[in-house]
């Protein structure tokens, strides 16, 4: 007879099948049996976060990196307190496995008035939440409990986003026999894929000028080697969408630039807007993506591969992203295809600019000319991540931001999943003082946990961005003024640190950067409150025009 395990064990051993070696979270009562047996199980270490919020933040950026991740919390207020993590995860596409440590079904029963309810007798307002902002969600109960994390694992793995597994404390302990197969990780093939692949082939091929937009869901579902090969095969120029650059090699001779409707360059904008045939491999159909709407893709011309869904010049067929993508690597494009003879890249004549005072485009400068092969910029919601489109990359360097939910803090909380789950590279955050205070406790974890990021926080006295839409003046864009540089000994640990606030001074803690890795840095960065990044100056424009039209009838 086979040995029974605990429903515990067969969910451990789907997480390590997949690779997980990292289980974010807090501790929580309803969570704590999972969790204790977490840390005494080699195979993971439990990395504990000041709060829930950082923790789901934690896992989206893990899950960026090592493609799924895992976040445990306690019911109730735990699980409510990263609700905003996992909706910007269900957002952008980015698979995270929230676990929740449940009330015993027992308990339940007896309609017991336990703390962390809402004192009513129910005990599902948490899962009708979570329904909203997962792929799938459910309750493991004693019924078929293998079957059940099977089920939400493989949809997770599947279609790119979080789903909700509550284990109530009685089930979690229950014994079950072990899994009997490997987890189902191949994506769907479509009956009719080939023919749908036939068609965009037959486009491409009649194509004189075509052009392909590697976007968002390419880095979701991991498919960059697939692209790169038929990046290379069909000799195709492309572009990337907005927040994902360095997903491919920028040193291709195809490469043709950033795509982002007039967020672009204005040679790469009439680039790819003059195409006969654009192929757009899931890029995420949102404002910044399309330069606050000023994109102008003729329907007609393009052809939109999403991740369940075609349009071919405006016909619409059901598909799976992974299954088109895989079955076009191999396309040989006709010969006369255009050449790229524009520069693919955002130029700043570094020596015009003003050597007393830090501008944007001394931070896009320098840290082009800082980022070594293998590492990951993350760049937080707010003026930075306006900066995103905009670096020249060395090969195997990618930008990772929020480019849709843009919830401010968000990146400061990644860094700690990012660092975790990275294997080589270093790991460079750019924050700003506003993003920096939502989640500051991000720190504590980092350091607790020996994690070595490099972090540059802009002070520039407040919301930045938020000055350039409304209220430049008004106190409430204005933050406390931190001591900024003292927060890693208020935390308890040691970092390098410096401050700077003219262009020469940070070229030079750029290089001492370079000599110092044993432990995090943290660099204040003092820039005037009122300097924005070329896409957001663009974006204000955009929005005030649209205002005064409103206004004016």
């Amino acid at each position: 007879m086979e040995k029974l395990i605990s429903v515990t064990d067969y969910l451990l051993i789907r997480l390590e099948e997949l690779g997980i070696k990292d289980i974010l979270g807090v501790p929580g009562d309803f969570n704590l049996g999972i969790v204790e047996q977490i840390e005494h199980d080699s195979r993971f270490h439990f990395i504990s976060d000041c709060n829930e919020l950082n923790a789901s933040y934690a896992a989206d950026g893990y899950a960026r990196i090592h493609g799924i991740s895992a976040l445990i919390t306690t019911y109730g207020p735990g699980e409510l307190s990263a609700v905003n993590g996992i909706a910007g995860a269900y957002a952008e596409r980015v698979p995270v496995l929230k676990i929740t440590g449940g009330i015993a079904l027992a308990k339940q029963k007896q309609k017991l008035p336990l703390h962390h309810t809402l004192l009513n007798g129910s005990y599902d307002q948490s899962l009708k939440i979570y329904e909203q902002i997962t792929c799938t969600s459910g309750v493991v109960t004693f019924e078929n409990p293998g079957v059940k994390i099977d089920e939400l694992i493989e949809a997770c793995y599947l279609y790119r986003q979080p789903v909700y597994i509550q284990l109530p404390q009685d089930v979690a302990k229950a014994m079950i026999n072990p899994p009997g197969r490997k987890l189902n990780l191949q994506y769907p093939i479509k009956a009719d894929s080939n023919i749908l692949v036939k068609r965009i082939k037959e486009y491409l091929d009649k194509s004189n000028k075509p052009v392909i937009i590697v976007g968002d869901l390419v880095r979701s579902y991991g498919l960059q080697g697939f692209v790169k090969q038929l990046l290379i095969t069909s000799c195709i120029p492309f572009v990337v969408s907005w927040a994902v650059k360095g997903i491919i090699d920028e040193n291709l001779e195809n490469y043709a630039g950033m795509y982002a409707g007039e967020f672009s360059l204005s040679v790469i904008q009439e680039f790819v807007e003059s195409s006969d045939c654009i192929l757009s491999l899931g890029m995420f159909n949102c404002e910044i993506n399309h330069g606050e709407f000023t994109s102008r893709l003729d329907r007609k011309y393009l052809i939109d591969v999403q991740s369940d869904f075609i349009s071919i010049a405006d016909e619409y067929y059901d598909s799976n992203f992974a299954d088109i993508i895989m079955q076009l690597k191999d396309y040989n494009s006709p010969a006369g295809i255009r050449e790229v003879k524009h520069n693919p890249h955002y130029t700043i004549d570094y020596s015009s600019l003003p050597s007393s005072q830090i501008e944007h485009d001394h931070l896009i400068y320098l840290l082009s000319e800082f980022l070594q092969d293998g590492d990951t910029l993350i760049l937080e919601t707010g003026t930075m991540s306006f900066t995103a489109g905009y670096y020249k990359l060395p090969e195997n360097v990618t930008v990772l931001s929020s480019v849709n939910w843009y919830s401010i803090g968000y990146a400061l909380g990644a860094t700690t999943g990012v660092s975790l789950a990275k294997t080589s590279g270093r790991t460079i955050l750019i924050t700003g003082d506003g993003a920096l205070q939502m989640t500051a406790q991000a720190l504590s974890a980092m350091l607790r946990y020996g994690l070595k990021p490099i972090i540059l926080v802009i002070n520039n006295d407040g919301y930045t961005i938020e000055r350039a839409f409304l209220g430049k003046n008004s106190s409430y864009n204005d933050v406390q003024a931190w001591n900024y540089l003292g927060l890693t000994a208020a935390f308890g640990g040691d970092a390098h640190l410096a401050k700077v606030a003219t262009p020469p001074e940070l070229k030079s803690t750029l290089s001492q950067i370079n000599s110092n890795s044993d432990k995090m840095w943290l660099v204040e960065v003092m820039m005037d409150k009122y300097k924005c990044p070329p896409a957001l100056v663009k974006l204000a424009e955009i929005v005030a025009n649209a205002t005064t039209k409103l206004k004016n009838g």
